[in-house]
């Protein structure tokens, strides 16, 4: 379980020199950048831009639809209901969008490439026990909770024949009212895997790597004809490559433990 309030880190700059009397510097310059919790967008013409490389990246801080994809893709979400999610905080202070069981987000086009390795992550925080929900549902994926409030992940393969789905199940439940970070990795002919707030949950072998049709629809909080979440999502990231246990344990610690930013000794005035 993970509890993650809003984070802080302070940003001191500051030097002078003292020879016989005080002096007091102030200094307000900033050199570089920091992309804190996925809240900066970054746009540089010719040169790598923020979130370069994945599939789509949707904070869900919005107040109304359009959802924004802040990837070069810009494949932006639409409210798919008369109603839809609200603005709610978040973790690290951000905002996050509140489902309240008939809200979901459409995605018109889908994410993951066929047959290829991929990878998901996401914030959730739910506010209902023992009742299976769905957080995200692609072409042949879906990430959720069972009916005991484990995560749970599936997969849509074809071996050839017929067409089967892979579950994956993690071995920690997720609590309520609790903010978790949540995690899933897939390898073609390998295996899907989870983690939960940085933690390894285990995996279920996939021997085949060709996927098959697991729902037409790309949608955040609900998946296809069923109930949406009764819930907070935030940070909805999708990948086109697996990703190692080492990479989400640094995704979840950089919004939700301190010390990510060095602070060296104080230096005493001379002269």
């Amino acid at each position: 379980m993970t509890y993650c309030p809003c984070n802080t880190f302070d940003e001191v700059s500051a030097g002078g020199l003292s020879a016989g009397g005080g002096a007091v510097v102030t200094s307000d310059t900033r050199e570089g950048g920091a992309l804190a919790g996925g809240s900066a967008i970054v746009s540089v013409v010719g040169e790598m831009r923020a979130y370069d490389g994945l599939l789509a990246v949707y904070p869900l801080d919005e107040e109304q639809s359009p959802y924004l994809d802040r990837t070069i893709h810009m494949q932006d979400g639409t409210a798919a209901t008369a109603t839809s999610p609200t603005q709610d905080d978040g973790v690290f202070c951000l905002s996050s969008n509140y489902f309240d069981g008939r809200d979901f987000i459409d995605l018109s086009i889908d994410r993951f490439p066929a047959d290829h390795e991929m990878a998901f992550s996401c914030w959730v925080r739910i506010q209902t026990m023992y009742s299976e929900k769905t957080f995200f549902s692609d072409r042949f994926f879906a990430i959720g909770t069972s009916y005991l409030n484990h995560l749970k992940a599936s997969i849509r393969l074809n071996n050839g024949d017929t067409e089967t789905t892979v579950l994956a199940f993690s071995t920690t439940r997720l609590s309520k009212d609790r903010w978790h970070h949540i995690a899933a990795s897939w390898t073609p002919s390998g295996s899907l895997k989870l983690w939960i707030d940085g933690e390894y949950q285990g995996e279920t072998e996939t021997p085949y790597s060709e996927t098959g049709a697991l729902t037409t629809r790309s949608q955040i909080g609900r998946f296809s004809g069923g109930q949406s979440v009764i819930g907070n999502l935030q940070e909805v990231r999708l990948f086109p490559e697996a990703k190692s246990s080492a990479y989400w344990t640094a995704e979840h610690d950089n919004f939700c433990k301190a010390g990510f930013v060095l602070q060296g000794e104080t230096v005493g005035a001379t002269g």
